[in-house]
């Protein structure tokens, strides 16, 4: 039996976020096929949304990991357990994220979902993991080079993980470097996942000793898409041509069909402002699930 499951790093400030995020699932339905697993910094946030979660969303199956406590009784590190509560390099939130991916896949689930709590569903996600795997399968990335400081930095930083020598798998045909972040929720096939880890430690000498080296700009999905392009053949398409300075989290409604007649990609969540300005959208793009960055009212270059 396929296990699937969504994994989100939560925080105490931003519970509002969840809140509403668990709600949209309970309002539109289909949650009954998947798990919902939420990180927690440490015990007491973990004990907190212990406490408020199952009183607030009696319907879904809701988990809980104390990032802190599996950082100290599974990788027995004290500088990484030292690194994560400082949050030295702003490396929380993507340590989180990894820490996470790990756990599922040390519980044998098949397909990971990671989502930051600011989503909401927008329509019944009972066939969200069969597009996700769809998607997945087509083993192509969407995203630009359009060029920005903030955005170069994180495609390079991401792309330090494997060296010199793979850095034109993650170009586009003119030499510039793909950013996708965000153009559709982060989605991991178990399998690659294993293999994605077991690289990294080979690379680092030891799981530990790699999850030291992450920082802010050390997003994890993107890192996982550059592995994917070296071990797997996964390709980048860059809409840089049409999207222009568009950030890939935030394309509008006619990039997205021309994306899809151009790939047949058709991403499971938008960006919300566009949704919230164009609610047709959901019409031309019937796997769209989820709006991502509910959080953020204003359209977002």
């Amino acid at each position: 039996m396929t296990r699937d499951c969504i994994v989100i790093p939560v925080h105490l400030p931003k519970a509002n976020w969840l809140i509403s995020f668990l709600s949209s699932i309970e309002a539109q339905g289909g949650y009954d096929n998947f798990e919902i697993i939420l990180g927690a910094s440490n015990e007491h946030e973990y004990r907190m949304f212990a406490r408020m979660i199952p009183a607030i969303h009696k319907k879904l199956k809701v988990k809980y990991v104390n990032i802190e406590g599996f950082i100290k009784s599974k990788l027995k590190s004290d500088l990484l357990t030292q690194r994560f509560i400082a949050n030295t390099d702003r490396c929380i939130v993507n340590v989180k994220k990894f820490i996470l991916l790990i756990w599922a896949l040390e519980h044998g689930y098949h397909g990971i979902m990671s989502l930051d709590a600011d989503t909401a569903a927008s329509k019944s996600l009972v066939s969200l993991f069969s597009s996700l795997r769809l998607n997945y399968r087509k083993n192509i990335y969407i995203g630009t080079s359009y060029e920005r400081g903030d955005i170069t930095t994180i495609a390079d930083d991401c792309r330090r993980h494997f060296g010199d020598k793979a850095k034109d798998i993650f170009q586009s045909s003119d030499g510039k470097i793909v950013y996708t972040w965000f153009f559709d929720a982060p989605f991991y096939e178990s399998t690659d996942l294993a293999e994605f880890f077991d690289r990294m430690s080979q690379i680092h000498g030891s799981l530990v000793k790699w999850l030291m080296t992450i920082r802010y700009e050390d997003f994890e999905h993107t890192i996982f898409q550059y592995w994917r392009a070296i071990e797997k053949g996964s390709v980048f398409f860059d809409t840089q041509s049409f999207t222009h300075n568009f950030l890939p989290e935030s394309y509008l409604y006619s990039h997205l069909a021309t994306i899809y007649d151009a790939t047949m990609y058709c991403p499971t969540w938008i960006y919300t402002w566009e949704f919230l300005h164009q609610p047709d959208i959901l019409a031309a793009l019937p796997d769209v699930h989820m709006l991502s960055h509910f959080d953020r009212m204003g359209l977002y270059l």
